[in-house]
């Protein structure tokens, strides 16, 4: 009887061990504040779906999101506010991912990106659309965005289709390039990197 009962111990530390490695590893991935990716996960997660598409010769996207007047929103409302206002925004990012292979993280900051392996530039491009008017249609108040009276977003979308030679981090600058492209045009916008 005493060894069925120290078993049955044995089996009960196993199996909390077991969740609490499963936690830990879970933490390692995810930023805490967003409860989305952070961006150690999404080096090695990019760096993993770029050499699969690589190896299929699949179109691939990337999209950079940044928070519009987020220092002004943080200055009027609290950092506890802001904090508040990027878990929502991550809430609307990590619900658009519908299929396995997407990603969204929290790039730094008020930054995001998303990882879309097998998008084309429309897909991609769509989906930022999309995106820009869910934030927006939080309806955040932030009366100093500059133009705005909500939360809103800019967005850079870049795509490629990956080849022996092409790089993540050419990707991802061009998607940076898309990015900085819309803020300075405005803000609240999406733009597609294009060549040129």
């Amino acid at each position: 009887m005493e060894i069925k009962a120290v078993e049955k111990e044995l089996l009960m530390t196993q199996n909390r061990l077991m969740d609490a490695v499963e936690n830990l590893k879970k933490l390692s991935t995810m930023d805490g504040l967003t409860e989305i990716a952070n961006r150690r996960y999404f080096d090695e997660y990019s760096d993993k779906e770029w050499k699969r598409a690589q190896r299929d010769q699949n179109p691939f996207s990337v999209v950079m999101i940044d928070l519009d007047s987020f220092k002004s929103y943080n200055d009027t409302y609290g950092h506890q506010q802001g904090d508040v206002c990027l878990k929502k925004v991550a809430d609307v990012l990590k619900g658009a991912m519908k299929r396995p292979a997407d990603l969204a993280a929290r790039y730094g900051g008020e930054e995001f990106v998303l990882i879309l392996p097998d998008t084309d530039a429309e897909g991609a491009l769509n989906l930022a659309k999309k995106l820009r008017k869910d934030v927006e249609g939080l309806k955040l108040e932030h009366i100093n965005n500059v133009g705005e009276k909500w939360v809103t977003v800019s967005l850079g979308v870049a795509t490629d289709v990956v080849k022996k030679g092409n790089s993540f981090a050419d990707l991802l600058s061009k998607a940076d390039k898309a990015l900085y492209q819309a803020k300075e045009s405005g803000r609240n916008q999406v733009s597609l990197f294009k060549e040129g």
